[in-house]
């Protein structure tokens, strides 16, 4: 099976109207925050190579959807082209969802920086 990141560049490759209800094509700038996040989250979980639970998914408006979980609950991050990010925590036991939302800007932390934390945190 591919791995994440080998998934997350083949987004790339979808162009226009990829799932026939006109989708936008993955921008390239999402796919690479998308990387780091992976990369940093890995790093966090103490997962290095171990992708299980892990899943990245094209969205229709050129983002990214992460998804992980862990043993209390799961989560997705959003990684949207206009560089606003959506999170959501969904508790395992009670069913509980927490949402928010971050909007600062046009990738206000740059992918530089979150390479960076990766490889600190690795």
């Amino acid at each position: 099976m591919a791995t994440l990141t080998e998934q997350l560049d083949a987004m790339l490759t979808l162009k226009g109207n990829w799932d026939g209800y006109n989708a936008d094509p993955i921008v390239p700038e999402v796919v690479e925050v998308a990387k780091e996040f992976v990369g940093v989250l890995k790093a966090l979980l103490g997962r290095r190579e171990d992708e299980s639970g892990m899943f990245v998914a094209p969205g229709r408006d050129g983002g990214v959807l992460v998804e992980w979980a862990d043993d209390t609950a799961e989560y997705e991050m959003e990684i949207n082209p206009d560089g606003s990010f959506g999170f959501l925590r969904e508790d395992k036991v009670t069913g509980e969802m927490t949402t928010e939302r971050f909007q600062s800007g046009r990738f206000a932390v740059p992918v530089g920086i979150l390479r960076r934390f990766r490889q600190l945190a690795a």
